[in-house]
């Protein structure tokens, strides 16, 4: 894997935190690179890399809404998401969103049956990411749209943070290709696209 770009957002057109996330999965790049997305869109992100180890999290801090992997070691999302639901109460539900692998559907009845807010299929990109956690923490109070566009500053120039899949990469020509950019596995092609330059 290619090292990660750096990346800092814009003081004028940065937003305070909007969500307290926790993520687990036992990839330690789909971590890296899902973390990286979350940051830019302004959440705060813990990550894990097994079901226990996110029961534990949550049991002890106060998240706004879990991203869990279905299949980890030790102990898999649906058996955390289980135990969660048992031990976590309170007046606001904790959203728990199943993060799988598996060829999407169409039907999330599955995951809701097993105490989950909805599903986000590998490998998704940040307008997937946005949409998810929109619908699952829409009536939180003073977030601002997971949606807004994500800004980021690379040597002088004001981007825009996108996320491609293999075969999007492949149809982009050279002057549409980002300033800098990386490859995660499982999530595609990380770049930021230059808008102006602040130089």
């Amino acid at each position: 894997m290619s090292e990660v770009p750096t990346l800092s957002r814009p003081t004028p057109t940065a937003h305070p935190p909007a969500l307290r996330i926790l993520l687990a999965d036992d990839s330690q790049a789909f971590r890296e690179a899902t973390q990286e997305l979350l940051r830019h869109m302004g959440h705060v992100v813990d990550a894990v890399a097994d079901g226990r180890k996110a029961l534990e999290a949550a049991t002890r801090e106060k998240y706004d809404l879990i991203l869990m992997d279905i299949r980890m070691p030790i102990m898999d999302g649906l058996e955390a998401t289980r135990l969660l639901r048992e031990q976590v109460t309170g007046p606001r539900r904790l959203k728990i969103i199943a993060v799988t692998a598996e060829p999407p559907d169409g039907d999330d009845r599955w995951y809701v049956a097993a105490g989950m807010d909805g599903v986000l299929n590998k490998p998704f990109g940040f307008r997937r990411l946005a949409q998810v956690l929109d619908r699952a923490v829409a009536p939180k109070r003073g977030a601002p749209g997971p949606c807004a566009p994500v800004e980021v500053v690379v040597d002088g120039l004001l981007c825009d943070l996108q996320v491609w899949s293999e075969s999007e990469w492949a149809s982009l020509s050279e002057s549409e290709r980002p300033v800098a950019c990386v490859f995660y596995e499982g999530l595609g092609w990380v770049g930021a696209v230059p808008k102006i330059s602040l130089n």
